[in-house]
């Protein structure tokens, strides 16, 4: 399945600055970010969330979809995409999600059409 396609389908909260957080003293989950929606639905264990392991690294999210977390794409900059290729696309996503705000959809949306991913 793309990644865009998980991020259009996802119904968990979306939340920023943060891959997952959950509500004080339970196990239950208040919200994900982008990324963290892509760690949770990986087939890789190695880079699933919990209480115990809030953070994972933005390349192996990636990876454990096959996707190569090179600086090749698109740089996000002020209120413009600025295409100089030299950004990783966890970066881009990361921006979108926390800086730009944009819902899981829109995020999915923009994956799609400009990478195919």
């Amino acid at each position: 399945m793309k990644i865009s396609q998980i991020l259009m389908e996802t119904t968990i909260p979306q939340i920023t600055n943060h891959l997952i957080k959950f509500r004080d003293d339970t196990k239950e989950v208040i919200g994900k970010s982008a990324l963290g929606v892509l760690a949770c639905e990986s087939d890789d264990p190695s880079v699933h969330l919990s209480r115990e392991r809030l953070f994972v690294s933005h390349y192996q999210i990636l990876e454990s979809h096959g996707i190569k977390d090179e600086k090749i794409y698109p740089y996000l900059t002020g209120n413009d995409f600025f295409w100089d290729y030299n950004s990783e696309l966890s970066r881009i996503i990361k921006t979108l999600n926390d800086s730009y705000n944009f819902t899981f959809k829109e995020i999915g949306e923009f994956l799609d059409v400009t990478f195919d991913l």
